[in-house]
């Protein structure tokens, strides 16, 4: 290419983009020799297998009968060669098959007679050796899935989510009459209980989330949630912000807190059903008292 062409607009705009293209090509060509050469790095195949297996429930749903459900939450396939029930090997059978390819999910039937209101622990031991542990801290017998499980659980979401609320809601004829400073006072009391359970929330969340496979990235859906439902308010608080009359204003007021309200008491649904789910009765009970009476605070 000649002195004169490179003068040109176009040649110096060609010059220009050769530059910002040729970093490209020759990091390409870095990457490409990595690949092919390993730099003198063990090869993966070289490596052990790294076995990752969660246990996402145990469940009991004859006296005679165990089931667990597995998911491989590790980079590499993982076999479930053997079963062990309080030390002892028991006869299993599993769907869709033993061996279980990345964030593949499995089900194991045992049939172990288990002892009602006994504790008892389950070790699958894979075909390198590797063993993971499920403790059943109390037997009893799952509740099975039918319309009156479904009609139990919404009566509890009923009392959980309506009730409370209601309750509070009722203050509301004593409250009209308190000074300015007394409702002051309320309301802060009630926000520093929300603030306090946002920290709380927030705290045992993060410490949740660092126990899910790491396959599935719990801190970072953790976070998703929060911006999800943050985003969807402003999203509707911006679209009630053209209309600037006061009973507009208050109605938008209502209905944003209506929102998280409910946003807010869906969690609470989802941690109550999964208490149940995974067998915590005991924390499932705790779980609704302590929600209905901090959804009094909501009401009011």
């Amino acid at each position: 290419m000649s002195e004169q062409t490179l003068s040109t607009p176009t040649g110096r705009l060609v010059g220009r983009y050769a530059w910002a293209v040729l970093p490209l090509i020759l990091l390409a060509a870095v990457i490409a020799l990595f690949l092919s050469t390993g730099a003198g790095v063990q090869s993966p195949a070289d490596l052990p297998p790294i076995e990752e297996l969660t246990i996402q429930r145990v469940m009991l749903p004859a006296p005679t009968e165990l089931i667990v459900e597995v998911t491989n939450s590790g980079p590499d396939p993982v076999t479930i060669s053997q079963v062990l029930i309080d030390d002892a090997y028991w006869n299993f059978t599993i769907q869709p098959g033993p061996q279980l390819a990345r964030l593949a999910s499995a089900t194991i039937k045992i049939p172990y007679p288990w002892v009602q209101g006994e504790a008892h622990t389950i070790m699958l031991v894979t075909s390198t050796g590797t063993l993971f542990e499920a403790v059943v801290p109390v037997a009893v017998t799952t509740p099975a899935v039918d319309m009156r499980a479904f009609l139990n659980f919404a009566l509890i979401g009923f009392y959980i989510g309506v009730i409370p609320v209601a309750l509070g809601m009722m203050w509301h004829p004593f409250m009209r009459g308190l000074k300015r400073r007394t409702m002051d006072a309320i309301l802060a009391l009630t926000l520093g209980l929300l603030v306090f359970l946002l920290i709380d929330t927030a705290s045992e969340g993060l410490e949740k989330a660092a126990l899910v496979p790491g396959s599935l990235q719990g801190v970072i859906l953790f976070g998703a949630g929060a911006l999800l439902a943050y985003f969807l308010i402003q999203i509707i608080s911006s679209r009630k912000a053209g209309k600037r009359d006061e009973a507009a204003g208050r109605l938008n007021i209502a209905f944003l807190l209506a929102i998280g309200i409910g946003l807010h008491n869906l969690a609470e649904g989802l941690v109550v059903g999964a208490a149940y789910a995974s067998g915590a009765a005991a924390l499932g009970a705790f779980l609704v008292i302590g929600f209905t009476l901090h959804n009094v605070t909501e009401g009011i």
